[in-house]
Parts: C-alpha cells; sequence; structure tokens
C-alpha cells in the first residue's frame, strides 16, 4: 500500500529570554531559514499550467515490488518507487523554480507568543512551522527557552524570592522599606519590631502568574551587623545590653 501522509522534519531552535519576559510572557519574533513549499508551482513540482502523468517506474502504483528467491521459497517486497516518491504520478513538465523538488529555502520571520510562566529548559511546540514537504504537512517548531539570570531574583516554581538588608536598629524598633518586585518598581515592606535575621516576610499575590493563579514573593530579611562603631555607639550598645 501507498505510505501515509509524508511530514516534514521538525525544527529546534534555542531561544534567550530575560528573566521579566519569562515570567509574564512575550512576543517574539522568530527568524529562521527553513523549507517551504515552492511560490511558482504551490509545492506540485510541475510547471503552473502543465498536468501531471503516471509514473512509468511504478505504473502509476507509486510503489515497486520485487520477487526474490530464498530457500524458503519466493519472498515478494514492496519499496516506495524512488522516481516519484510514492506518489503515483510525475508532471509532464518540471516546475522551473524549484527543477520538480517542489520546495524551496527561504527566510521566514514569524511572530511566537510565550506563555507566562516558562522556565529553564521548557520546550514550547509551534504546530507546522518546521520544515515543509511538497507532498505533506509541515513539522513542527520547538523553541527551548533559556532564561537570563536576574541579580534581584531567584525563582523556585511559582515563588520569586529576594534578599532585603536591614540594620541593627530597624531590626530592634522595627521599620519600613522599599524592596523590588519583579513587576518592575518597589514595593513597601512593613519591618516589624524584634525581627531575627533569616526571617521570611510575604508579598502575596507578587509571584509568577500562571494558569490564573499568581504565586508570592518571598523576602528574606538579613540583618547586617556593623563592622566598626564609634565610642558613643559602642556605649549605648552596652547599655542597652546591660
Amino acid at each position: 500500500s501507498r505510505r501515509g501522509t509524508p511530514r516534514g522534519a521538525d525544527i529546534q531552535v534555542d531561544l534567550e529570554l530575560n528573566f521579566h519576559d519569562a515570567v509574564f510572557g512575550v512576543d517574539r519574533e522568530i527568524s529562521l531559514t527553513k523549507a517551504v513549499k515552492c511560490e511558482r508551482c504551490a509545492g506540485l513540482r510541475a510547471e503552473p499550467g502543465t498536468k501531471m502523468k503516471d509514473c512509468e517506474t511504478c505504473g502509476g502504483s507509486g510503489s515497486i515490488v520485487q520477487n526474490q528467491r530464498t530457500i524458503l521459497g519466493t519472498m515478494q517486497t514492496r519499496r516506495v518507487c524512488s522516481e516519484c516518491q510514492g506518489d503515483g504520478q510525475i508532471p509532464e513538465a518540471l516546475c522551473e523554480s524549484c527543477r520538480g523538488v517542489g520546495l524551496e529555502h527561504k527566510r521566514k520571520t514569524m511572530n511566537v507568543k510565550m506563555p507566562e510562566g516558562v522556565s529553564e529548559g521548557d520546550t514550547i511546540r509551534v504546530r507546522g512551522e518546521g520544515e515543509a514537504t511538497s507532498r505533506g504537512v509541515s513539522g513542527d517548531l520547538y523553541l527551548r527557552v533559556h532564561v537570563r539570570p536576574d541579580s534581584r531574583f531567584e525563582r523556585e516554581g511559582d515563588t520569586i524570592r529576594s534578599r532585603a538588608e536591614i540594620g541593627f536598629t530597624q531590626a530592634a524598633l522595627g521599620t519600613k522599606i522599599d524592596v523590588p518586585i519583579v513587576d518592575g518598581g518597589e514595593v513597601t515592606l512593613t519591618i516589624p519590631s524584634g525581627i531575627q535575621s533569616g526571617t521570611e516576610l510575604r508579598l502575596k499575590g507578587k509571584g509568577v502568574p500562571r494558569g490564573g493563579h499568581r504565586g508570592d514573593h518571598l523576602v528574606t530579611i538579613q540583618v547586617v551587623t556593623p563592622k566598626k562603631l564609634s565610642r558613643q555607639q559602642k556605649k549605648l550598645l552596652e547599655e542597652l545590653g546591660a
């Protein structure tokens, strides 16, 4: 029997995103050179205005049958006709542009929407944007994601993490500080009095959005101990200790 519908080869491309675009998604323009159907003959391989005819090699069947004698008797094998590539027909006159191949290599530019919440190593499939074939369907395009790190943030699933440094006095008395968020800009975070170094404070709903849900942003507070103190500062700390 004839083969099933031929399918073009898949293409894989590495795509680099910055941290923000990986979190919130982005429309990216992708350009690549690939096999597309010939514009002149629309992949039919025949010069426009001419007809197709039955392949003389296979008699229009699309396959070649061969008989071979073995010790077990006569074995029959069937292979795809190399002349018509299984179509059973060939052009009366080959397309002048592609010389009967049905394909041409061209640079194609397309816009691809990257979904929100993609991570390092994720693969996004774009159907039908792989290599074309003259007698079937095109393959797919696979975009392998690479995310540039952001020194301010780390990511664990849908959770964003960051660190904020405060002084000893701020930790003891409590304060308010501005911390950067992945959306851009800053938000005010209230530091309760007596906070310990390593405590995590939660910014609810400021993490990674995905599937109608958005994670949280955890800020780890680091209390910085001063390395040099004046005599007056030392005296005050000694009094506090007393």
